[in-house]
C-alpha cells in the first residue's frame, strides 16, 4: 500500500458499505480503512486524504466513475458541513435499506444475533422532511456579532444557518426571526473552553399535533436588568407576532461543557408547560423534558410497541426511562398496571399529571434511576417490562437485575443498533428467546434508525 499523507490524491475506489455516521467505506490493499462523508455503497470514486490515522483515513470525494443510481441533489446548502444530516443525497428508499442494513449489521457483527421471525424493511416516516418538532442551536460570538447554526461534522465549530429542511416550517420561521434578532442582542455568546458568556443555546419546540410554540433562551447566568428588558419588550413581542399564545423562557444553566439542560427555567410569557398531542391524547410536560422529535413516527412507534405489548399477554408491566408518560398512556389502554420509572423528576410531576389528565388510575409513576429500581424489585411482580433507554443503552447492573427479575417478556426501544445489541447479547445469553425485530425511520436524512427488538422467556 503507498503512503499515505494529508493532501493524498486517490482515484477508482470502490465504495463497500456504510457506517452508523453515514459515511462510506472503502478499502485500500492489505484491508486499510478510509471513511468517505458523502460517499454512497456501491459507487466508484476519486477522494482526496483530509486525515491520516493509524488504522484508518478520512476523506473527501471530489469526483465519480460511478454514482449510485440513486443519489439524489441535497435539499440543503449546507449538508457537507452541517453535522446534522448525513444522507440527504440518498433517496427516501436508499435511506430506508442502508438503515434497514446498519441495524442487521450491528444485530450479527455485535449481538451475533438473528430474530426467529424475518426483519422487514424500515419503516418510513410520514415526513421526510419539516418533520423535527424541537431544535437546539448553539450561540457563540464570531466577528463581533452572536452567530447561530449547527455543529460543523465532527467538531463544536458553528456552521451559521438561516434555515433547516428538516425542521417543522413554523419553527423555521421562528428561527429566522430570532436570528434577524440577535445582533442587537445584549448578551455574549457562549464560550466552551473558557466557561464565559452568557447565552448558550437557543432551543426552539412546536407541537406538530398541537400547534404549541415555544422559544428558550439557555444562557449561564440569570438575565441582567439590560438583558430582562431585551428579552420582555423585543424578543417577546416578536414571538407573540407569529402566535399570541407562544412560550418565551430563560433556561438557567451554568456547568460546563455542551449539555443543553441543568438549572431553573424562568417564564417571560405562556408559562413553563408545552403541549403536544399523540393520537388522540394531548400531553403536557415541562419546556426541558424529552419528548420524541418526530411526531407522526411516534404515534407509529407507539402503536407498534402497545400491539406488541398486547400480543405478549402479559398484563403487570414495568416500563423504564418512562420520560413524561407519552408512550405509557398507550400502555396502560392495555394493561392491569403500569409502574412507570423515569429519573428527571420535572418528567416524574408531569407524567403523573398526563395520567391524572387522561383519566387512567392504573398507572404508578416513580421517581428513580432504572438500576436502582431493578435493585430493590422483587421477582415475579412483572409480566412485560417495556425499556427505552438513552443512546448509550442499559447499564450493566440494569441488564443483571432484569435477568434477575427475569419477566417473561421484554420489549426493548432504542435509537442506536449498537448498544441495543450489545445488551441483547447479555439478555440472550441469560434465557431470552430474540422474536422480532422493527425498525422505524424517526431522523429522515440522517444515519440513525429507531429499532424494536421483543424478547421472552420460553
Amino acid at each position: 500500500m503507498r503512503e499515505l499523507s494529508r493532501g493524498s490524491a486517490l482515484t477508482a475506489l470502490r465504495v463497500e458499505d456504510m457506517n452508523s455516521r453515514g459515511e462510506g467505506i472503502a478499502r485500500l490493499d492489505g484491508g486499510f480503512v478510509l471513511f468517505l462523508p458523502g460517499a454512497l455503497p456501491g459507487e466508484t470514486v476519486h477522494v482526496r486524504i483530509t486525515e491520516v490515522k493509524k488504522q484508518y483515513a478520512v476523506g473527501d470525494v471530489t469526483g465519480f466513475d460511478e454514482a449510485h443510481p440513486s443519489r439524489v441533489t441535497p435539499r440543503c446548502p449546507w449538508f457537507a458541513r452541517c453535522g446534522g444530516c448525513q444522507l440527504q443525497h440518498a433517496s427516501e428508499p436508499l435511506q430506508l435499506e442502508l438503515k434497514r442494513n446498519l441495524a442487521l449489521q450491528a444485530m450479527r457483527r455485535i449481538g451475533h444475533l438473528a430474530p426467529e421471525e424475518d426483519v422487514t424493511e424500515c419503516r418510513k416516516s410520514p415526513l421526510a422532511l419539516h418533520y423535527r418538532n424541537k431544535a437546539a442551536f448553539p450561540v457563540v460570538r464570531g466577528r463581533g456579532a452572536l452567530r447561530t447554526g449547527f455543529y460543523r461534522r465532527g467538531s463544536h465549530e458553528v456552521v451559521p444557518v438561516d434555515r433547516c429542511p428538516v425542521l417543522d416550517e413554523t419553527l423555521e420561521t421562528l428561527y429566522g426571526t430570532l436570528r434577524d434578532l440577535l445582533p442587537q442582542a445584549p448578551f455574549d455568546g457562549y464560550d466552551e473552553k473558557t466557561h464565559r458568556g452568557h447565552l448558550r443555546h437557543l432551543v426552539l419546540r412546536r407541537g406538530t399535533r398541537s400547534g404549541c410554540l415555544a422559544a428558550i433562551l439557555v444562557c449561564r447566568t440569570r438575565p441582567d436588568a439590560r438583558q430582562d428588558a431585551w428579552i420582555r419588550r423585543v424578543l417577546t413581542p416578536a414571538l407573540r407576532a407569529l402566535d399570541e399564545e407562544a412560550r418565551v423562557a430563560v433556561h438557567v444553566n451554568d456547568r460546563r461543557g455542551n449539555v443543553i439542560w441543568g438549572g431553573d427555567t424562568l417564564s417571560y410569557a405562556g408559562g413553563e408547560r408545552f403541549t403536544e398531542g399523540l393520537g388522540d391524547r394531548l400531553f403536557s410536560f415541562d419546556l426541558t423534558s424529552f419528548s420524541q422529535v418526530n411526531t407522526l413516527q411516534a404515534e407509529q412507534l407507539y402503536a407498534h410497541v402497545t400491539e406488541e405489548v398486547q400480543a405478549l399477554e402479559g398484563r403487570r408491566i414495568l416500563e423504564l426511562y418512562a420520560g413524561a408518560g407519552t408512550l405509557t398512556a398507550f400502555l396502560a389502554d392495555r394493561a392491569e398496571t403500569v409502574t412507570a420509572v423515569e429519573e428527571w423528576t420535572r418528567s416524574v410531576e408531569n407524567g403523573r399529571e398526563n395520567m391524572r389528565a387522561l383519566g387512567l388510575d392504573n398507572v404508578l409513576f416513580t421517581a428513580a434511576d432504572a438500576g436502582a429500581f431493578l435493585q430493590d424489585a422483587l421477582p415475579g411482580g412483572f409480566d412485560t417490562v417495556v425499556l427505552d433507554p438513552p443512546r448509550g443503552g442499559c447499564d450493566e447492573e440494569v441488564v443483571r437485575n432484569l435477568l434477575r427479575l427475569a419477566p417473561r417478556n421484554l420489549v426493548y426501544v432504542s435509537c442506536k443498533p449498537a448498544t441495543l445489541f450489545r445488551d441483547l447479547a447479555l439478555l440472550t445469553r441469560g434465557g431470552y428467546r430474540f422474536l422480532r425485530l422493527r425498525l422505524f425511520d424517526m431522523f429522515p436524512q440522517t444515519a440513525h434508525v429507531e429499532c424494536v427488538a421483543t424478547l421472552r422467556r420460553p
